[in-house]
């Protein structure tokens, strides 16, 4: 079965970016893993008031947050949280 998903053409990821101390999902986005579906989900938090954003080192997020504002780890726990999806 693993063998099967991961030769999969069609994997999706879905992205919540979730409010850290609560916990309350503010945004998500469901698409291919591209530097586009990471726009679009950054598109949707720029209505919120964000100071940081905590995420991996995956490079699209270099591309999009202010570097004053993206701090890279999972030792604080992360904002923005991808769970892969095939579908």
């Amino acid at each position: 079965m693993s063998e099967l998903c991961r030769k999969q053409k069609n994997q999706r990821w879905t992205w919540y970016a979730a409010e850290r101390s609560c916990g309350i999902i503010l945004a998500w986005h469901n698409c291919r893993r591209t530097d586009e579906s990471c726009r679009r989900l950054m598109e949707k938090l720029s209505v919120f008031p964000i100071k940081y954003y905590h995420t991996d080192n995956w490079k699209s997020y270099s591309r999009y947050i202010p570097s004053g504002q993206h701090i890279i780890g999972k030792k604080n726990g992360s904002l923005v949280i991808r769970v892969e999806v095939i579908m």
